[in-house]
């Protein structure tokens, strides 16, 4: 059968006028009935705009724009709002009637949600339908944290190789009835980017007793802004389980991390740990100056010090004048025997005897 040519002889043989075409819905199934859609021809809506290849076009009223709701099995691809695509009838849930401006809607899951398409249905042909992309929207998906906080649980009251029963202890013997477990710590600090002098220990156990000698561990380490780790093999830690030391300094990177592999008698096991810096808060600024508080009472008077010992006799004096005269004379005084041994009296000089 020959394709239409216009819009008008199309509704002449659907049996409709263009009137009726603005008043009512003209679906693919009707189309399809009358076979007026060739492979070589498309219905196409543009806004209000109805379009036949190679038939001519005709604006629609809004009435025409009532649209129903379908929905896409799977994903249609395209991101942004304006992506044009075209999509096979059958990859609809719902296809049956499917019209010019038609809304589908597409489904696209993934671990945060789904990603939810809304696609205008713009042309109809035996190829498929074509879609043009007006929204999208994200649905995150309720975080359930159970799991993760089950297995926080789990670690934080998991049992210490000190704290296990014999028969516990036994069961983690090896193939040749022995067990080796060990642990590692680093003792020192790591805050506001500087690192005291850190030491790192090992304490290892075999059969349950702490071994002080006798085994040999291979150290891995990294951070201190390096990601890259680092080995020094075979160290032989001393008595305390001591195998390394890093001097106290400024830092980088914000964290160490510490491994280590221990040898011992045939059997091998390892731990891990990690120091994290710890920034102090910013110094805040100074508060206002308090109110001077009141006077004290007096304290009680203290305890009367000692009497202190005589002090050693002056020199004579020098000024002394003799009233009837007006000549100097000196003051001497001492011990009857001091006085016996002068030799010489001076006469301008009055000598003290005491006892």
């Amino acid at each position: 059968m020959n394709p239409m040519k216009n819009l008008e002889s199309l509704a002449t043989a659907i049996g409709k006028d263009i009137k009726g075409i603005k008043e009512q819905q003209v679906t693919k199934d009707e189309l399809d009935a009358k076979h007026y859609l060739t492979e070589n021809q498309t219905l196409s809506l543009e806004g209000n705009r109805l379009s036949l290849t190679n038939g001519g076009s005709v604006n629609l009223p809004t009435v025409l724009r009532s649209s129903e709701y379908r929905i896409s099995k799977s994903d249609i691809a395209g991101n942004e709002v304006g992506a044009t695509a075209t999509i096979p009838i059958n990859s609809l849930m719902n296809p049956i009637g499917i019209k010019l401006g038609d809304v589908i809607q597409s489904f696209n899951n993934n671990s945060e949600g789904a990603d939810e398409g809304y696609w205008i249905v713009t042309g109809i042909s035996a190829q498929g339908i074509s879609v043009r992309k007006i929204g999208s929207r994200h649905l995150y998906s309720t975080y359930n944290d159970a799991e993760l906080k089950q297995k926080i649980s789990a670690l934080e009251n998991r049992p210490s190789f000190d704290t296990l029963t014999p028969t516990q202890r036994d069961s983690l013997r090896g193939e040749n009835g022995h067990s080796l477990n060990a642990t590692v710590r680093i003792e020192g600090s790591y805050r506001n980017g500087s690192t005291s002098q850190l030491n790192l220990f090992a304490d290892v156990f075999y059969d349950g007793e702490k071994l002080t000698s006798g085994y040999t561990l291979d150290y891995y380490y990294r951070g201190f802004g390096n990601n890259n780790w680092g080995v020094l093999r075979n160290q032989t830690p001393d008595s305390t389980g001591k195998f390394s030391t890093w001097s106290a300094t400024q830092r980088s990177g914000g964290w160490f991390e510490v491994r280590i592999e221990v040898n011992y008698r045939g059997l091998k096991t390892s731990a891990f740990t990690r120091l994290d810096n710890v920034n102090d808060g910013e110094r805040g600024p100074q508060g206002v100056q308090g109110q001077r508080g009141p006077q004290g009472n007096v304290g009680p008077a203290g305890a009367r010090g000692a009497t202190g010992e005589r002090g050693p006799a002056g020199a004579p004096g020098q000024n002394i004048v003799n009233q009837n005269g007006g000549q100097p004379i000196r003051y001497w005084a001492g011990t009857q025997a001091q006085y016996d041994a002068i030799a010489s009296k001076d006469s301008n000089t009055i000598y003290d005897i005491f006892k």
